[in-house]
């Protein structure tokens, strides 16, 4: 199921068995862990480590995650940022490139 909100579980280690909607978060792991939310059930990790590039702000309540979420090497390819524990899509890898590919053939055609 799509999910639009997480809710915020601390762990001291990744269950093996991932429900939809949660964020686990594993200090001690510097993980944070979920299953992707377009709903595909892929397992999401997301190193919180500015050596990779991830940062996580927790105001007691709720989790931000900068940069975004790029689920671009599994099949539904989806791409969003959480912020207060809200998803906010972001346009897919996929999307894009088929625009720029379509825009790209358009200029073809008036070039003749």
């Amino acid at each position: 199921m799509k999910t639009n909100k997480f809710k915020v579980e601390f762990v001291d280690k990744i269950p093996s068995n991932l429900k939809d909607g949660i964020l686990y978060v594993c200090i001690s792991c510097n993980v944070i862990v979920h299953r992707c939310a377009c709903g595909c059930g892929e397992r999401t990790v997301t190193p919180i480590d500015k050596k990779y590039g991830w940062v996580m702000k927790y105001d007691g309540q709720a989790i931000t995650l900068r940069p975004s979420i790029g689920n671009f090497s599994i099949p539904c390819r989806s791409h969003y940022y959480i912020t207060d524990n809200n998803v906010e899509w972001l346009e897919s890898y996929q999307q894009k490139n088929n625009k720029k590919g379509l825009f790209e053939r358009i200029k073809q055609l008036f070039k003749k």
